[in-house]
């Protein structure tokens, strides 16, 4: 099966594609698709990114956390090269390491339901399953550029009122837990339920349990760090 067909099969025949990366895995094409794909609409919506970033400046100054001095280098390196090109370079390097982690987790968590999983297999499963990012890349591209909004996307958050998000304390976990309901994050969750259960050898049952149960564990470990993080600027 070659690289293009295997491609299309996640959308159009999901279980053949996963069977056959059960005897044959490989992670690298897909891998290197959405890497492209997102880093090129990272590069497309930087200069939103940046504004918004004066902004965010700009009020600092205006609160007095920024002095004079500190808002001249601060203004000085987003209009760095060298910034841009670290914050370009640095994303399929986290990319990458995510989708390690996620094999590895994968891997460890179907042993441990009596599958029969390997780590490449994960790896393999992972990376084809983001391939749908390829296509959330586009339309949240497309989304960030209409509102000029960094944050504009297809998740439930957008439902509710956009102050819930400064709230603070149990409101503003619901928004940022809804946040995390994307359209495409959904549907690359079944697909990687689908294709856990099939190249490790798990129930359909024990394939979703297992991906859901590490997404809704990812869910609460980021909302802490964010809120840890957010405490210090705070300070």
């Amino acid at each position: 099966m070659n690289p293009l067909k295997r491609i299309l099969n996640l959308f159009c025949a999901p279980g053949e594609l996963f069977a056959h990366l059960q005897e044959k895995p490989d992670w690298f094409i897909p891998f290197l698709v959405v890497a492209v794909f997102s880093l090129a609409a990272f590069a497309v919506v930087y200069p939103i990114y940046t504004d918004i970033q004066y902004e965010v400046f700009d009020q600092m100054v205006e609160d007095g956390r920024l002095n004079e001095e500190q808002a001249v280098g601060a203004y000085q390196s987003l209009e760095s090269p060298v910034r841009m090109t670290i914050e370009l370079a640095s994303r399929p390097l986290v990319f990458l390491l995510l989708i390690l982690m996620q094999a590895l987790f994968l891997y460890l968590g179907s042993n441990m339901l009596g599958g029969d999983g390997t780590f490449k297999r994960g790896l393999a499963v992972v990376s084809y399953s983001n391939l749908v990012f390829v296509f959330g890349a586009i339309v949240n591209t497309i989304l960030v550029l209409l509102k000029r909004d960094i944050m504009a996307g297809l998740n439930l958050s957008k439902v509710l009122p956009a102050d819930m998000a400064d709230a603070g304390g149990f409101l503003q976990i619901i928004y940022k837990i809804l946040g995390h309901f994307d359209v495409f994050q959904i549907w690359a969750l079944v697909l990687m339920s689908i294709g856990v259960s099939i190249t490790m050898s798990l129930s359909r049952n024990k394939g979703y349990g297992l991906v859901f149960t590490l997404w809704g564990i990812w869910i609460a470990v980021s909302i802490v760090i964010s809120e840890v993080f957010s405490g210090f600027i705070a300070a």
